[in-house]
């Protein structure tokens, strides 16, 4: 049956997308590098993935293209070749010459992941149909890849790191969501049975940037509360549940920090040591390859519920061509 055959063969083939995506995370966390974690180029631009064409990339991709980036030196600007063979032209008539910008020969593309949903018959009842997500990918290129000259960015669009300006944006989200603050004790944690985040006082912590990354991260775990999101929050330290929900907690709060321009060295390194090891062990277990993209989808949806983002829904495959 060759029908079966090709659906089992697609099926091996996004096993092995996600398992590559899921390896290069990995080998950067492993690598203790932290800086491709801090996704900004002093010279401007985004410190999220974007399309050339303006769209941020989402889930899974933030991760997996920052890492990209962040082994190749690269800043980030992607897109696919016909984007880019158009931006090509359009500098190469901006200047009056007939050079080929586009992408460079012999460059490799990197994949870009999204989901289709695909009407199937249900198993269990012949006459109902239902949707599931489908892993689908497109290609791209990174500016880096193109004969284009870097991009100049206005003055306004540098991202000088202002410390003081993204504790400020920060604490402006915890007010914009009425969230319960208190200070006092020696550790931050947020508490579901009580729908609070605590915090140390400001003056124990070393730094601003210290002190915004931990605001953050315990906004993200207030996003899980059953009147939220709804995520499985009343775990008990150290089990593998606890590590997901740390895990959807460091990732939201990364995606968080480079919006309102935290320096993300703050984040996975020192004092989040301990719990990177635990994830990193879990993730190399069974069903390992899927948590990380789970816990990816879910900090994607936090991150959007404490920014205040939606997503229109459409899909970023034909976004850019």
């Amino acid at each position: 049956n060759m029908a079966k055959t090709g659906r089992a063969e697609a099926a091996l083939k996004r096993d092995q997308m996600r398992n590559m995506v899921v390896e290069t995370i990995i080998k950067q966390m492993e690598s203790g590098d932290t800086s491709w974690l801090r996704p900004w180029t002093k010279s401007g631009g985004s410190e999220l993935p974007v399309s050339n064409v303006g769209r941020s990339y989402r889930g899974i991709n933030v991760w997996w293209l920052w890492a990209n980036a962040s082994q190749n030196g690269w800043g980030n600007e992607w897109g696919t070749f016909a984007s880019w063979k158009k931006a090509g032209e359009a500098h190469a008539n901006s200047i009056g010459s007939d050079e080929y910008f586009g992408v460079q020969k012999g460059m490799k593309s990197t994949p870009v992941f999204f989901y289709k949903m695909l009407k199937i018959k249900d198993k269990d009842n012949e006459d109902e149909e239902k949707m599931i997500p489908l892993l689908k990918w497109f290609y791209v290129f990174n500016r880096a890849q193109t004969n284009l000259p870097d991009k100049v960015y206005a003055d306004d669009e540098t991202h000088e790191v202002n410390e003081e300006a993204a504790e400020l944006e920060a604490l402006a989200l915890y007010d914009k969501h009425n969230v319960d603050l208190r200070y006092g004790g020696g550790r931050a944690f947020y508490r579901v049975s009580t729908d609070h985040i605590q915090m140390p006082n400001r003056e124990h912590f070393r730094d601003s940037t210290g002190f915004t990354a931990t605001l953050l991260h315990e906004l993200t775990h207030w996003t899980g509360h059953p009147s939220r999101l709804n995520r499985k929050l009343e775990n008990s330290f150290g089990g593998n549940e606890y590590a997901f929900e740390e895990l959807i907690a460091e990732m939201g709060a990364a995606m968080v920090c480079a919006e309102v321009g935290v320096d993300n060295d703050h984040l996975m390194i020192d004092n989040h040591a301990a719990y990177v090891q635990s994830w990193l062990k879990g993730l190399k277990t069974d069903g390992g390859a899927q948590a990380l993209w789970r816990a990816a989808a879910h900090a994607q949806k936090a991150a959007d519920f404490i920014l205040g983002t939606g997503y229109d829904g459409k899909e970023d495959e034909k976004n850019d061509e």
